[in-house]
């Protein structure tokens, strides 16, 4: 992991298409995971960002990142402050970190488990532990392999228009296909022009059923 730290602002902005409402609720009832809400629907998110920090109750926007578009996120070459060298080596790492913690009870090693998750892009404040091991190694060796779908997980960052101490904790998600209703990035404005599109259409149709029902001309 190479991290350094940018005072200049940048001109690669992040990706804003399907900017939505962040909510940090609280402690959820998974141990290690936290109660949000995306757009006023229920989430549970776990915390990746040592540096960038929020409040319980606090709520601001936030950009939402697949994998294949993290290229736009935090740590990212698109970001103006903090940039990792090897980023999708590292959210590779907190992909197995997360699912890790989904199997995982122990307290103690929940604990282990926030503190490698903070560790991978703040090696400085945060030190390495076993967990950082095991990530590293499984990524060395196996790649995505055993991570599941990787276009199921979901990151959730401020925009990059706010200044760096505005930028808020940034948080993984994973997405249940089967039941979620969380918008998928972008959804707002796909159903914003579907629901123009729809309005020209009937528009149009009603202009045909008019001249349909004009009497015939003499």
């Amino acid at each position: 992991m190479r991290i350094s730290l940018l005072c200049f602002l940048s001109p690669a902005l992040a990706f804003q298409a399907g900017a939505s409402t962040f909510q940090l609720v609280g402690d959820n009832s998974k141990p290690g995971m936290l109660a949000a809400k995306i757009d006023s629907v229920n989430i549970s998110v776990f915390d990746y960002t040592g540096q960038r920090h929020a409040s319980q109750g606090e709520t601001w926007n936030v950009n939402i990142y697949t994998f294949s578009t993290l290229s736009q996120a935090y740590y990212s070459p698109a970001d103006p402050y903090i940039r990792d060298g090897d980023y999708l080596t590292d959210y590779k790492e907190e992909i197995y970190l997360f699912n890790t913690l989904q199997v995982t009870s122990n307290a103690i090693e929940i604990a282990k488990i926030q503190q490698a998750a903070y560790h991978i892009f703040d090696p400085t404040h945060f030190g390495t532990n076993s967990y950082v091991t095991l990530a590293e190694n499984e990524i060395a060796t196996n790649g995505v392999t055993n991570l599941g779908d990787l276009s199921a997980y979901r990151f959730y960052n401020s925009p990059f228009t706010n200044s760096a101490d505005d930028l808020k904790q940034g948080f993984i998600s994973k997405i249940d296909r089967t039941t979620s209703s969380v918008p998928e990035p972008g959804t707002a404005s796909l159903f914003s022009l579907g629901g123009m599109l729809l309005l020209a259409i009937g528009a149009a149709c009603k202009k045909v059923r008019e001249f349909q029902n004009q009497p015939a001309k003499a």
